[in-house]
């Protein structure tokens, strides 16, 4: 047992897919989409100075654009639906392992405070960003990546599977046709979205319209708005409190018009809740030199369904825009411009033909 342990462990030090310990010793480098135990290494044996740390919602921006934008040396380490929680993970390693110039973070999947995500266990992945390497060998234990041996190098030359070669790529899910196809509107979401949780997501929304608007809950209000201020107190504002050189590039990622438009009308407890948030951090930042946030749902972009494959996700032209703008200032969000941005924002949810959008569904989901 102990040599077969032996073996295992050497083998996984050698190969080090996930290049946690070292960059490729036999192979050429690729990188593998789980970014939440793939960032270890990118942080552990990659050069850079800046990161773009989001969700699902920063995935497409590409870090070389970053680069150039910013003058820097981004890599985008994006999880796909990372709590705030999750993704503090990363950015205190990230800080503590290198001196990083700026960091773009989402605000969005605020989750509970103290909270991670139930379906993917944290302790799955947070042993590769303690102060101790030894127990990331735990990482290849069980001959887990011993395939990994045989491809990617000079003699067994086929691609490594779950990869991709380059490091801009691995973040992104635009290329995968199971999402690209759904730009360009409703008929597409519906004629593409073979998945159950798609089509229930669809179904949900009708449901949503259906009933009577929800009544404003002043409890829930507070409850969450007050667990959405510990969230970015603890998880963001205490990192760029103890990191004033580093620039922090803060922005609300924008839904489509149908998200506020449901949220104003069906539930307008959510609706204040998100402008509570919105409000929360523009005021919290407000004297922080090295912080600026940013806020992009009053732009014409999100009332075009074509440019989103879902309620939540834009195309990603959207993310490279969003670095230019971040960069040229555009957007930014002030305490004394709030109510003048609450304000278009609300006067397009109200002007938002829900309607149209909801009996066109109907009549494909029929």
């Amino acid at each position: 047992f102990f040599l077969i342990f032996t073996i295992d462990i050497t083998l996984g030090f050698i190969i080090d897919p996930y290049m946690v310990f070292h960059k490729p010793w036999m192979h050429s480098e690729y990188y593998f989409k789980d970014m939440r135990k793939q960032a270890a290494g990118i942080i552990n044996t990659h050069e850079f100075d800046s990161i773009i740390l989001g969700t699902s919602m920063a995935q497409n921006s590409s870090s070389e654009e970053a680069s150039s934008e910013f003058n820097a040396n981004f890599v985008n380490l994006s999880i796909g639906g990372g709590f705030l929680s999750e993704r503090e993970i990363l950015l205190k390693y990230a800080l503590d392992k290198k001196n990083i110039k700026n960091i773009i973070i989402t605000l969005d999947v605020f989750g509970d405070y103290g909270q991670y995500r139930p379906d993917i266990p944290v302790n799955s992945y947070s042993y590769l960003y303690n102060e101790s390497l030894l127990d990331d060998l735990k990482l290849y234990v069980g001959f887990k990546k011993i395939g990994y041996l045989f491809c990617g190098n000079l003699i067994f030359q086929y691609n490594c599977p779950f990869t991709v070669e380059s490091l801009s790529k691995a973040t992104e899910w635009y290329s995968d046709t199971v999402n690209s196809r759904r730009f360009g509107g409703v008929d597409n979401w519906i004629k593409y979205s073979n998945d159950p949780l798609i089509r229930d997501a669809l179904k949900s929304i009708i449901t949503t319209v259906e009933n009577d608007p929800t009544p404003i809950d002043q409890i829930r209000i507070s409850k969450v708005v007050h667990n959405d201020k510990n969230i970015f107190k603890d998880y963001v504002l205490h990192y760029i409190d103890e990191n004033p050189e580093t620039n922090f590039y803060l922005f609300f990622p924008p839904y489509h018009r149908i998200k506020h438009s449901l949220w104003q009308k069906y539930d307008p407890s959510q609706y204040i809740i998100y402008k509570k948030r919105i409000e929360s951090v523009v005021t919290l930042l407000e004297s922080h030199d090295n912080a600026r946030v940013f806020g992009y749902d009053d732009f014409p972009f999100v009332d075009d369904i074509s440019n989103y494959k879902d309620t939540r996700h834009y195309h990603p032209k959207y993310n490279s825009l969003i670095l230019q703008w971040m960069k040229k200032g555009i957007g930014e969000l002030k305490v004394d411009k709030l109510t003048n941005y609450f304000h278009k924002i609300d006067e397009k949810s109200s002007e938002y033909q829900l309607q149209n959008i909801i009996n066109l569904i109907k009549s494909r989901l029929n």
